[in-house]
């Protein structure tokens, strides 16, 4: 989260969607890259070495922050070990995110989060069941798994930035638009994926979801618009406390219905990944409205000049 408040401080509005995706890209490109090397670790150089291993590597990006990152803020980044443990820093975040703001911007970056966890659960349902349904039911072996989940991790990982550049250049629709094209691919995917009738639609599944990463860039730059220049932090320090909670709860969930729903359709977790995301795009709609009225009232308010 810090990562992303960093890009929302260093990056322009026309830059930062394209900037998001190459930051939530990366987080699953490491894991396509760890996926695919620790097996050859464990089986040459033992699971003490891989625990090493991880461990060197999750040194790396503090190395990176020491050596690259400057202070973009001055001496207002500086905190000391008084603030660091003060328990009213827990709920710093909180009264950012529910403050007063102008028109209906308040309205807009709560329904912003909103319109992020549907498809969050989504992808915390899919990862929690996914290895039950197609080994188990649709028999894949644990090399091909390990395929299906490379190819997800790589279509997220490269075609998420790949698709906010090209769309952007070639295209260029509002980012509402934009928006809710990646959530039909998304309703698409996970739609084809629970049919098992239609030749590789796992794999045609797989491909669609490329567009998850550029979803959720979209929903992170449309919140650092929203809010003031000195407030992502806070801002991204409510996503973690709010995910982190929906992660824990969602895998419960998910492993309790897709056990209920084994006997009579055990691909229903796909269906209900996909009306999630019908959800969401319900919100981004009701979301796409408020901002452009938010938008109209605004230029009304800059042309007639401030009411006496």
């Amino acid at each position: 989260m810090a990562e992303f408040s960093y890009i929302a401080l260093v990056t322009t509005p026309e830059t930062r969607t394209f900037y998001m995706a190459i930051a939530e890209g990366t987080f699953l490109l490491g894991i396509l890259i760890g996926n695919t090397i620790n097996g050859f670790v464990i089986d040459h150089l033992g699971l003490d070495t891989l625990a090493y291993a991880t461990a060197g590597v999750s040194v790396l990006p503090a190395i990176v922050i020491l050596l690259l990152v400057t202070d973009v803020q001055g001496s207002s980044c500086q905190t000391s070990w008084r603030d660091i443990i003060n328990i009213k820093q827990f709920f710093g975040p909180f009264r950012t995110v529910y403050k007063k703001r102008i028109g209906f911007q308040r309205a807009l970056l709560n329904w912003s989060f909103v319109m992020y966890s549907f498809p969050f659960v989504s992808l915390q349902i899919f990862q929690s069941a996914s290895f039950l349904y197609f080994v188990k039911e649709r028999g894949l072996t644990m090399s091909q798994y390990s395929l299906f989940t490379g190819l997800i991790s790589a279509m997220k990982s490269f075609g998420g930035p790949l698709v906010v550049y090209l769309v952007k250049r070639l295209i260029r629709p509002d980012q509402f638009s934009f928006a809710i094209g990646c959530i039909i691919s998304q309703i698409v995917a996970y739609t084809i994926m629970s049919i098992d009738a239609i030749p590789a639609s796992m794999w045609i599944g797989a491909v669609l979801l490329l567009t998850q990463t550029s979803f959720f860039a979209l929903v992170r730059a449309l919140q650092t618009r929203i809010c003031l220049k000195d407030e992502p932090g806070q801002l991204f320090a409510f996503d973690a406390i709010i995910l982190c909670i929906m992660s824990g709860i969602t895998a419960i969930v998910a492993k309790v219905v897709y056990t209920a729903t084994l006997s009579f359709w055990p691909g229903l977790f796909l269906a209900l990944c996909a009306l999630l995301y019908i959800c969401a795009m319900l919100v981004t709609i009701v979301v796409a409205y408020y901002h452009d009225t938010d938008s109209t009232m605004n230029i009304k308010l800059d042309r007639e000049g401030p009411k006496t």
